[in-house]
């Protein structure tokens, strides 16, 4: 989930926190410090899940990042001409921050649609994983309860591992 471009704006992250909300239903809040990329510095995804089932994802709620010029990681603009017209266009890129994304499950004659099957269900995963793996272990990687090496971190690399090294090497930095 995580792309080579991604990397030089997550070193900016400081900070990863979970709110639990009603139900099951809990939102990621992600802090920043200021950055070429976008101008937030809050950003924030909420996972409300479906009130029948449980274990279904109803929406997703995201911030809408305010990208730089040519700083957005999430899509790409193309400019086609042909002889008549130029048209631009915005291809879809995969990318971390695509969590960030609003999307809605709808029911039609009941049984579920996504808009989007595949990114509500990369979202679930990314969200679930940051909120059951990193953010209850952060604090003893942060108090050094936990030790892990940057060589064990880099060899066994998943996306989770990759924002824990970031934020090991925030730390070690300030």
């Amino acid at each position: 989930c995580i792309r080579p471009r991604d990397i030089p704006i997550l070193k900016n992250l400081l900070d990863i926190k979970e709110e639990l909300l009603d139900g099951n239903d809990f939102r990621l809040v992600f802090t920043f410090k200021e950055n070429e990329y976008f101008t937030e510095t809050e950003l924030s995804t909420t996972i409300i899940m479906d009130k029948k089932d449980n274990e279904l994802i109803s929406e997703v709620k995201g911030t809408k990042i305010t990208w730089q010029e040519i700083k957005d990681v999430t899509r790409r603009v193309v400019n086609k001409k042909n002889r008549s017209a130029k048209n631009t266009f915005a291809i879809k890129l995969p990318s971390f921050f695509s969590i960030f994304t609003n999307l809605k499950r709808v029911e039609i004659n009941h049984a579920y649609y996504d808009d989007i099957v595949e990114d509500l269900q990369t979202q679930e995963e990314i969200a679930v994983e940051i909120a059951n793996e990193l953010i209850p272990r952060a604090v003893y990687y942060y108090l050094g309860l936990i030790a892990v090496s940057y060589t064990h971190l880099r060899a066994h690399e998943t996306s989770l591992h990759l924002v824990c090294r970031l934020l090991l090497e925030k730390k070690k930095t300030t």
